[in-house]
């Protein structure tokens, strides 16, 4: 019986995660926007997103300062981020560099709206802190399709 079971909650869990597959089509190309910080600590109120997404889903490009080392988007059939999707990248040097701020990680939660992504972002980094410790966060952000990546 518990083997009937536990094939029912398999079954079930592959059923809805297939339902929310993940279209890359839809986001292969680059987007281009902004954020705004919500952070007290942070001096610069706005967070520019350069962001080229290939046809495998892998991303590339710069948020604020820093380079996307690597990253990948991905469903959020579960919807614990409040989004559908999420983009989450590891970035290399300052994502604000006149202040001095860095961190390694950064997580897009985002809805399609046509040729545009809206949502929030994350970094990496504590609840609470300062700009040496804590998550930056951001809401409003927008980004807008300006062209397809070249193969």
């Amino acid at each position: 019986m518990k083997r009937l079971n536990i094939l029912a909650l398999i079954v079930a869990f592959l059923w809805v995660s297939s339902s929310f597959a993940l279209d890359l089509k839809k986001f292969e190309g680059h987007w281009v926007g902004s954020g705004k910080v919500i952070v007290s600590w942070c001096k610069q109120k706005k967070l520019n997103f350069d962001i080229k997404i290939d046809s495998k889903g892998k991303v590339s490009g710069k948020i604020g300062d820093a380079k996307i080392k690597e990253g990948k988007i991905y469903s959020n059939f579960l919807g614990i981020l409040n989004r559908d999707y999420v983009i989450e990248v590891e970035l290399e040097g300052f994502v604000v560099k006149k202040e001095k701020i860095k961190r390694k990680k950064m997580r897009l939660m985002v809805d399609t709206k046509g040729d545009y992504l809206i949502g929030a972002f994350r970094s990496s980094g504590l609840k609470i802190g300062d700009k040496n410790s804590m998550a930056m966060t951001g809401v409003d952000l927008v980004l807008k399709k300006v062209e397809k990546t070249k193969k």
